[in-house]
């Protein structure tokens, strides 16, 4: 799919690589540790930002950052990466950057991830992804494809089913996985067959129904990987998952805030499976047994 973008400020570009980042969850202003991630990608020179300015859905305005500018720090790490040009929905975003910034009217509809870019100084236009960027197995915002084996807590109610830690939703009332627990609850995911290396995890925390309390939040969250071909005939819930080998790659001890996490690990490792563990949420009424996380994304 192309999309056509009437810009102005722009320089000329030819056959450019361009990512397209969603950082509308990000505060006021976008700092470093809000766009480190990319650094685990194939290398851009054009750099899309949307905000909240490109959101067509409205859950809870009054929570939505409505304005955001890049820090200083987060500038000069992008410079860093090679990024020449940035491209944003808020014009906010302008200043005594190393690169360009020009400003579009809305990006709605862009997906996060590569494309091709060309620019001039009437607008800019994105295209498919450049053939050969990404390899098989690596989902146009760079994250690994995956799939869910099992897991052992869920329910039938679309707001909590387990199968939305990989779907990309993370609006206020979309989906999460809530586990119908206090925890601990896990989930076991494949890379479809292969072995993936794995550098970098990103995790969307969050509670996905209106009714959810922020308490029903993962308050820690531990990720494991395995290659045993065992890890794929798991049974019923009541399954014993821990009668294969597993190695821990990520203890992490999560805010009750609704954002995404990045975790870099100390050294990329090789491994079919992932498990996710969510050990308990932040101390619910007992009349109130959920533990929830909404995304994850794991990184080569």
């Amino acid at each position: 799919m192309n999309h056509t973008l009437d810009i102005k400020g722009c320089p000329t570009l030819d056959g450019r690589t361009a990512y397209v980042a969603d950082l509308y969850r990000a505060g006021f202003v976008i700092r470093r540790e809000d766009v480190e991630y990319l650094k685990k990608l194939p290398c851009f020179s054009v750099l899309l930002i949307k905000t909240a300015k490109s959101r067509k859905l409205e859950i809870c305005p009054p929570r939505e950052v409505r304005s955001q500018q890049l820090s200083e720090e987060a500038a000069a790490f992008l410079a860093g990466l090679g990024v020449q040009l940035v491209i944003a929905d808020d014009v906010s975003m302008k200043g005594r950057h190393p690169f360009p910034v020009a400003a579009a009217v809305c990006l709605h509809g862009i997906e996060p991830g590569f494309y091709c870019c060309s620019t001039t100084e009437k607008g800019a236009t994105l295209s498919e992804v450049p053939a050969g960027l990404l390899p098989l197995g690596v989902r146009r915002d760079g994250s690994l494809y995956s799939r869910i084996q099992w897991g052992s807590t869920t329910t039938l109610n679309p707001y909590y089913w387990i199968c939305n830690l990989i779907d990309d939703d993370i609006e206020r009332n979309g989906g999460t996985w809530g586990a119908n627990t206090h925890g601990p609850a896990n989930a076991i995911l494949d890379f479809f067959g292969e072995e993936k290396s794995i550098s970098c995890i990103r995790i969307f925390h969050n509670v996905g129904s209106p009714i959810s309390i922020e308490e029903e939040m993962a308050s820690a969250i531990r990720l494991y990987v395995s290659s045993d071909e065992r890890c794929s005939h798991f049974g019923n819930e009541e399954a014993d998952i821990d009668s294969v080998a597993w190695t821990e790659i990520l203890s992490a001890q999560m805010e009750m805030k609704e954002q995404w996490n990045t975790y870099f690990l100390d050294q990329t490792v090789s491994a079919k499976y992932i498990r996710i563990e969510l050990v308990k949420n932040f101390d619910t009424p007992p009349d109130v047994p959920w533990t929830e996380t909404a995304e994850l994304k794991i990184f080569p």
